[in-house]
């Protein structure tokens, strides 16, 4: 809801389906939140975006929002196992720059995994039938392994760091469920630790995260992951 200048090519041909003036769409997202406040009292509304931090940051929310929301992928640009684990780096600058863009506002974040669930910058996302490791594809086989779940740990050190209040690491069902996987294991130690003061610690390419009773521990690195 910010207008074409902000936006990726793909939703041109939307825009001007509805407005062939080109002037981009009449109602906004931010024009929502009064009415939402009236329908839903006492409800937080947040705003921002439903896929990528590239998406907030090229459309910053409005401030009078209750919160901000994002998602991340991490094989937007490349998907072999050392490109995947360098996306780690950026976590701390892309929450850091989500703060300042929303001082004093909670982030509530999307799904932040390591296939790409939504691509906004085109039509769908790229198939992947032969289950490999493929850029931009929705399906990624390291979702039921390790790699994953140390994958996760990383994302919630990083998260416990910035503040972060709440996040999606995995869906009910579909290519990013984590029913039966070691990621399913992380989210279940990562829930008991919820309104608890926590401890994070990294060291290379080990990550820690623990609380009065639960300790979740994992090392990611070019090697592997543990």
């Amino acid at each position: 809801g910010c207008g074409p200048a902000a936006s990726p090519a793909c939703s041109w041909a939307t825009w001007h389906a509805i407005n062939p003036l080109g002037s981009g769409p009449k109602a906004r997202s931010h024009d929502a939140i009064a009415p939402l406040r009236a329908a839903f009292p006492g409800v937080p509304v947040g705003r921002g975006s439903l896929t990528n931090f590239a998406e907030f940051n090229r459309c910053r929310p409005e401030p009078a929002a209750d919160f901000v929301t994002f998602a991340n992928t991490a094989i937007v640009h490349a998907a072999d196992d050392l490109s995947v684990r360098e996306t780690l780096e950026a976590l701390p600058a892309i929450f850091a720059t989500a703060a300042a863009v929303a001082p004093g506002k909670p982030m509530h974040l999307g799904l932040l995994s390591i296939g790409m669930w939504s691509n906004p910058h085109g039509r769908d996302v790229v198939a992947n039938f032969a289950g490999a490791r493929v850029a931009m594809a929705m399906s990624d086989p390291r979702q039921g392994g390790d790699f994953a779940a140390a994958y996760a740990v990383a994302i919630l050190v990083a998260a416990a760091r910035a503040g972060v209040e709440t996040m999606a690491l995995a869906m009910p069902d579909g290519p990013f469920c984590a029913a039966g996987t070691p990621l399913g294991a992380v989210i279940r130690a990562a829930a008991r630790l919820r309104g608890q003061a926590v401890n994070w610690a990294q060291s290379g390419a080990l990550h820690v995260l623990s609380g009065a009773d639960v300790t979740i521990a994992a090392a990611i690195g070019p090697s592997g992951a543990d």
